[in-house]
């Protein structure tokens, strides 16, 4: 009777504290920064870089032959510059666009400001990418799960976009989920 009573009496304890479990988590708060590069503050980056080149040459013809390289090469410096940012999540080379505000089409940075989140997704507002908050409406479209805080994007056609990000926390066994949505609009020319 021993041998039987102990065993049952481990399995009912597990089963209690196991079903237990604080089951909650909290809201996370969603947030969205439209950006776009600020040509102001990448021209000196790329100039220093490419000055700093320069000066490492003692030799005057290949400086000169260096510097028509070097600037005819300066739009792809800028996209390494840029995609180098972008992986390390730095801002200061970026500009927030204000809500409508519109701007040449180029490639858009969407810049998640909100509070940390288990899920993370964007409706860009292009074709295919419409945010719906219910099932039934038309022209809803998928998100794009992401990570990190800075989602790289280009837009195809100029048009106005209404871009939202939603972010999840779901508790540990799944018995809360709770998410919360920020939108914001701007205009590609």
């Amino acid at each position: 009777m021993k041998k039987l009573l102990l065993p049952v009496f481990g399995l009912l304890c597990v089963a209690y504290y196991g079903c237990d479990k604080d089951d909650t988590t909290t809201k996370p708060t969603a947030c969205v920064n439209v950006d776009v590069v600020d040509s102001v503050k990448l021209i000196p980056v790329i100039s220093t870089y490419i000055t700093a080149q320069l000066d490492s040459l003692a030799d005057q013809s290949q400086r000169a032959d260096d510097s028509v390289y070097l600037y005819s090469k300066s739009d792809s410096i800028a996209k390494i510059v840029i995609n180098n940012a972008v992986a390390v999540n730095d801002l200061t080379l970026f500009r927030s666009l204000g809500d409508l505000e519109a701007v040449y089409n180029q490639p858009i940075y969407f810049t998640y400001c909100g509070s940390a989140s288990n899920y993370k997704s964007i409706y860009t507002g292009d074709a295919g990418h419409i945010y719906a908050d219910t099932l039934n409406q038309p022209n809803a479209g998928t998100g794009v799960s992401f990570q990190g805080s800075i989602y790289p994007y280009a837009y195809g056609l100029p048009d106005t976009f209404r871009v939202a990000v939603v972010a999840t926390n779901v508790s540990d066994i799944g018995s809360q989920v709770l998410q919360s949505v920020d939108e914001k609009s701007f205009i590609l020319k």
